[in-house]
């Protein structure tokens, strides 16, 4: 970061300079990977703003050296070159400009192909050319063949993006009442075969359908996802079966067994989840246990704790964050701040007497 910065030299001779607002973020940089200092910590906006100081240092020298058809999202570089001479260049003076900071290219990502090519990949262009009936209200019948097309181009590409990507369109879209309910069943039961849908059907299956019922569906749904999550160690589909249950405000009947497993598991995340969910049900003895594991942490090296700060930071007072060397966290404490929150509810557009009759569809609900 210095070198970026202040240039390799002038960062050499002055490393311990701590007025440097270079070697200043290089420090607390390693102080986020417990002193540690290769790579950034993925995630943190900080982490974007440190990668681009340094990036855009590299897009400098590239440019000096002639190579002004540059394009960079993030850390993916796209050159246009004249022809593969120039292209072999380009990547020879990428990589030479990369190592002055010790990077390096990832050859498996990297390729060189001839132009013209389509703007779109293949499986964006075949689900475009499904044409939905432009209806205010569009059948369960529709949307199957979206959805039908989707899982048959995933499936040969071997990417879940063309289902997610149907899951988008979906949420844009006006449907019916029964095909809403149809929707909701067929795309839960996608996203039980693959958690990496999950996130996706709140946000635009259940907030944009929603029906008189949904949140029994919901409910089921939920208690399938924290089956599979507990059998398989999916500790993301854990955490969205609490999140459903606290967002949408149902039990999951957890039985002791099951509350015992998820201790065991361990994750962050679950446990501010469940201690959310145990607070929403005043489930006192659940309460207590989170309580319990969490003063566990408290004999933990501190990096150890690192690791459930969020679930320290939800279920320790003030003073024992002091005591557990977590001033920073007890100063946010002290100022009531929250980082869990739970959007509101989404509101059921129809009662169950202003449900549409609809023409019967040879289609059923499958589980």
């Amino acid at each position: 970061i210095p070198w970026a910065l202040n240039g390799k030299n002038i960062a050499k001779k002055n490393r311990e300079d701590l007025a440097d607002m270079g070697n200043l973020l290089d420090r607390v940089t390693q102080g986020l990977r417990d002193g540690q200092t290769n790579g950034l910590l993925i995630g943190p906006v900080s982490s974007s703003i440190i990668s681009e100081i340094i990036l855009t240092r590299v897009d400098a020298e590239l440019c000096n050296k002639g190579y002004n058809g540059i394009r960079r999202n993030i850390d993916d570089y796209e050159y246009f070159a004249r022809d593969n001479h120039d292209a072999q260049n380009f990547l020879h003076e990428l990589g030479m400009s990369l190592r002055e900071f010790e990077l390096t290219i990832n050859d498996k990502k990297t390729n060189i192909s001839k132009l013209p090519k389509p703007m779109d990949d293949a499986w964006i262009r075949r689900i475009r050319r499904i044409r939905l009936p432009k209806k205010n209200s569009l059948c369960y019948s529709s949307i199957k063949v979206l959805l039908d097309w989707s899982v048959e181009i995933s499936a040969k590409i071997k990417k879940s993006s063309p289902i997610y990507y149907a899951f988008k369109i979906i949420g844009d879209k006006r449907l019916n009442e029964r095909a809403k309910k149809m929707t909701v069943q067929h795309c839960m039961n996608l996203s039980m075969s693959i958690p990496y849908l999950v996130p996706a059907i709140d946000e635009y299956i259940f907030e944009k359908h929603t029906f008189v019922g949904i949140k029994d569906k919901i409910e089921s749904y939920a208690k399938s996802l924290l089956d599979i999550g507990m059998q398989r160690l999916y500790t993301d589909t854990i955490a969205y079966s609490i999140y459903f249950a606290c967002r949408y405000q149902f039990s999951l009947h957890l039985t002791s067994e099951e509350i015992g497993t998820l201790l065991q598991i361990n994750d962050c995340i679950c446990l501010v989840l469940l201690h959310e969910y145990a607070i929403q049900h005043n489930n006192q003895n659940l309460i207590k246990t989170l309580k319990s594991h969490a003063d566990t942490l408290k004999i933990m090296e501190r990096r150890d704790m690192d690791r459930y700060w969020l679930f320290v930071y939800q279920l320790f007072s003030e003073q024992e964050l002091i005591d557990s060397d977590q001033s920073f966290l007890a100063v946010l404490k002290s100022k009531s701040f929250q980082f869990v929150h739970f959007h509101p509810l989404p509101s059921s557009s129809k009662t169950a007497s202003d449900a549409i009759s609809e023409t019967s569809e040879d289609e059923a609900i499958y589980f």
